[in-house]
Parts: structure tokens; sequence; C-alpha cells
């Protein structure tokens, strides 16, 4: 390939920092990689299915999606989540970032795991904008069949339901080893609070 570097956008418009971008292995070989970067707004899913089938049809490997939110549209991330599995995409959480809330679905149906040394994984319940309402309640109840049946293990989804929705519960490196994601780093469980602006919706 020449010309450099290939980056594609996965959210058109403006909206730079919240977009993900599709771009060639550094070796330069035929394979290619998805990064998620920024919040998860609906249509995610559907332009990340649309750049991976146009690239594999230019006879390019697309086989991992590197993920870096701390959520957004938690319907979305569900719809990722398909996605992710359907593609058959491992998922990789990079070295000091994070992958949290909505963008936690994503990652978990990936067909293999990896969180780099310093990657984050976080989940909490379901919240709407104007707060923990009974029909966030059933949704995040709903949202844990949904892990389920991604074969998340039940004390996990059962950390997802208790946290509220304004606090973060970040994994640790034995939970994710438990979820059979490929973990480097210390062991450490925190709960911290949510980060503004970021919390699923």
């Amino acid at each position: 390939m020449t010309g450099g570097p290939l980056l594609l956008s996965l959210l058109a418009g403006p909206l730079a920092t919240r977009a993900a971008v599709i771009e060639p292995y550094a070796d330069g070989a035929q394979a290619q990689l998805i990064r998620l970067d920024g919040e998860i707004v609906n249509g995610d899913a559907q332009r990340l299915d649309y750049l991976v089938r146009r690239a594999r049809a230019a006879h390019k490997r697309v086989e991992v999606l590197e993920l870096n939110s701390l959520g957004g549209d938690m319907l979305e991330g569900v719809r990722l989540a398909q996605t992710v599995a359907k593609l058959r995409l491992k998922t990789v959480i990079p070295r000091a970032k994070s992958c949290a809330s909505a963008c936690f679905f994503a990652f978990s149906a990936g067909v293999s795991r990896v969180a780099d040394s310093g990657g984050r994984l976080g989940v909490h319940g379901v919240a709407e904008r104007e707060g923990e309402t009974g029909r966030a309640k059933s949704m995040t109840v709903d949202m844990a069949r949904v892990l389920g049946g991604l074969h998340v293990p039940a004390e996990v989804v059962g950390e997802m339901v208790l946290t509220p929705p304004d606090q973060m519960r970040w994994l640790s490196t034995a939970e994710l080893r438990r979820m059979g994601v490929e973990t480097a780093g210390p062991e450490e469980t925190k709960l911290a609070e949510g980060p503004g602006g970021q919390r699923a919706r």
C-alpha cells in the first residue's frame, strides 16, 4: 500500500473526537484493524459492519476491533455486540485505555478478548436522562440477560446490576481472566465515580 496509512472515519461529520477509524497494521500487511475511540452513538454498529465488509471485499483481513470508550448509547452497545459476534472480530482494549458501560457489550462479544497492560473494563447499571427509573432498572435486567448469552460470568453480570448508574465498577485482573480475557497488569479492583457526559443512557 502506498500513500501512507489509510484512515477511514467510522463516524461521518464534524464529531472527530467520537470517531472510530480503520487503519492498516504498521507492518504493511494485508491485515487491518478497526479502532473505535469515543462515545458510542446510534448507527455505530451499522457503520462498523459496512467498513469491515468493504475492507474484506477488497481482500483485506479485518480481524481486530480496538476499543477505547467510556460508553454512550447502551442499546447501540448491544447492537455492536451482535455485529462483533457476526463478523467474528477479536476485541482489544489497548494499553492504558478504557472500555466501559455500553462498550463492555461490544468487548464481551469478541471471538477472543485482550486487555493490554493498564487497559480497564468497567460496568454499571442503566440510566435514563432523568435518573434511574423503573424502566432503566428493567433495562438493566434485560442487559444482564444479553451478557449471559455472551457467556459473561454471573458474578460480573451481578456487579453490573448492583452498581449505580453514576458509578463505575472497574473489573479486576482476576475477574477479567475468569471472563476468558487475556490480560497483563496488576490485580486491582476499584469503585470509581462514573465519568460525566459518558454515562449509559
